[in-house]
């Protein structure tokens, strides 16, 4: 792996779009199998250098892989760095651009509120497991005969 990743970000200054949309695409693809550290010190920096570029499709493809990243690093990182290039990307001229960076922004903005409402619940998830296994949290406790039926 640590001769992939090098030869793969190499061709990102080629000048060609569709070898930086490629590269993109590579970058999408091992993100996830490399996890956060790798992703966070080594890709993520290189698909926010492109999200400048100044073909159209190249700066889409940057917001779709940054919406791909947003699960692959931590939630700081997500709001820091993901979220500043999100933001100039959903202000460009062109309209393809602002769709996708919205989009992402909205994952983002999902991201961040299903983390507030496990916290707003319980806090951590020995406290979330405990109210679960209590009742606390609403859920309807079902007889087997119940089950069996399919009522609720």
């Amino acid at each position: 792996m640590q001769h992939i990743i090098p030869q793969v970000l190499g061709v990102i200054n080629n000048s060609h779009y569709l070898y930086r949309m490629t590269i993109l695409r590579a970058i999408s693809l091992l993100a996830p199998v490399m996890g956060s550290e790798i992703t966070c010190s080594k890709l993520l920096p290189v698909v926010i250098t492109v999200a400048k570029d100044r073909v159209p499709n190249v700066k889409f493809n940057v917001a779709k892989v940054l919406q791909s990243l947003i699960p692959v690093v931590d939630q700081s990182v997500a709001e820091k760095m993901i979220r500043s290039s999100l933001v100039e990307l959903a202000e460009d001229p062109d309209v393809d651009v602002r769709f996708y960076a919205s989009q992402a922004l909205q994952s983002i903005d999902g991201v961040m509120m299903s983390s507030y409402r496990y916290l707003s619940i319980g806090g951590s998830i020995p406290e979330i497991c405990c109210q679960i296994l209590s009742g606390r949290l609403g859920l309807r406790r079902h007889t087997k005969k119940q089950l069996r039926e399919g009522r609720k």
